[in-house]
C-alpha cells in the first residue's frame, strides 16, 4: 500500500503560517489564535495519517525515508505547538509550520517506490527500531524547528533591525537546540546498543555513525559557545544553520552518496 500525501495537513500548516505572519506583523492576538487553531488542525490530520500508517503496516511508521521525513515533520510541528502554547509569540509556531509543510511537500514528491509500505527487512526487525529511530526523529524535528527560527532571526536582523525580537529568537533557538541535542545524544547511545546487538560492536565508523557524530559535535559547539558568550546573535543563528546542514547530510546525503550499513531507506 502507499501512504497518500497529507495534503490537508500541509495546507493547514501553510494557512497557519499566513495567520501567524499577520499576527506578528500587526500584533494581533486574534490572528495568532487563528493560526494556532489551524496549526492544531494540521497536527490532528498529521497524527491521524501516522496512526493509519501504523495500523496498516503493523509497525512503527519510521522504517524508510518517506516515513521518517513525514514523522520528522510531525515532531517539528509538535515542538512548535508546545513552544507556542508556552510563549505565545508566534515565532516558534510560524517556523515549525513552515518547516513541517516543507517536509510534507518534499515527502509527497518522492517517487512512488519510496512511498510504498511493505514488511520490514530483516535488519530492522528489532525492538531497538522503536527507540533509536524515534530518538533521532525527535532530534531532527527539533533541529528543523531551530533552523526555521535561525533563518527568521537572520531575516529580522537584516530587514527589520529589531534587536529585541532577534534576542528573543536567539533564546528560543537555544532552548530548541538543547532539546535536539539531548535527543541526538540519546539516539546515538541507543544506536550503539543496537549496533552491539546486531553486529557485535558499539561503534564501527560507518558513514552514518561518523556524520551523526559530526552533527553532535557541531550542535555541542553551538551550546557551549552560547554558554561562554562567544556564539551570540548572528553567530548563533549561523552556527545553528551549519549544524542543520550536517544533520540533513546525515539524514539524506549518507544514504544517497556514501551508503554503508545504515542505507535501509533506499528501495531495492
Amino acid at each position: 500500500m502507499t501512504w497518500q500525501p497529507l495534503a490537508g495537513s500541509c495546507i493547514a500548516y501553510a494557512l497557519a503560517c499566513g495567520a501567524f505572519a499577520i499576527g506578528i506583523v500587526r500584533g494581533s492576538a486574534k490572528s495568532r489564535a487563528a493560526g494556532f487553531g489551524l496549526m492544531c488542525a494540521g497536527l490532528a490530520v498529521h497524527l491521524t495519517g501516522a496512526g493509519m500508517r501504523t495500523y496498516a503496516a503493523e509497525r512503527p511508521p519510521w522504517s524508510d525515508l518517506y516515513e521518517t521525513l513525514v514523522v520528522t515533520s510531525l515532531m517539528c510541528a509538535v515542538f512548535g505547538a508546545c513552544f507556542e502554547a508556552v510563549f505565545r509569540s508566534g515565532y516558534a509556531a510560524i517556523s515549525s509550520c513552515f518547516m513541517a509543510a516543507l517536509g510534507l511537500l518534499g515527502a509527497s514528491l518522492l517517487p512512488l517506490d519510496f512511498r510504498t509500505s511493505g514488511p520490514l527487512i530483516p535488519e530492522l526487525r528489532s525492538h531497538w527500531l522503536k527507540y533509536h529511530v524515534l530518538s533521532m526523529i525527535c532530534a531532527y524535528g527539533a533541529f528543523s524547528l531551530a533552523f526555521g527560527i535561525s533563518v527568521l532571526q537572520l531575516w529580522l536582523h537584516f530587514i527589520r533591525k529589531d534587536d529585541a525580537v532577534t534576542r528573543k529568537l536567539e533564546d528560543l533557538n537555544y532552548r530548541v537546540v538543547q532539546i535536539g541535542f539531548f535527543c541526538l545524544t540519546l539516539g546515538i547511545i541507543l544506536g550503539a546498543a543496537w549496533a552491539d546487538a546486531a553486529w557485535g560492536r558499539y561503534w564501527g565508523w560507518d558513514p552514518k555513525e561518523i556524520w551523526a557524530l559530526v552533527t553532535w559535535f557541531l550542535y555541542g559547539a553551538c551550546i557551549h559557545g552560547r554558554m561562554i558568550g562567544w556564539c551570540r546573535g548572528r553567530r548563533a543563528a549561523a552556527a545553528s544553520i551549519l549544524g542543520y546542514a550536517a544533520a540533513m547530510f546525515t539524514f539524506f546525503g549518507v544514504n544517497f552518496l556514501l551508503g554503508g550499513l545504515h542505507s535501509y531507506a533506499n528501495p531495492t
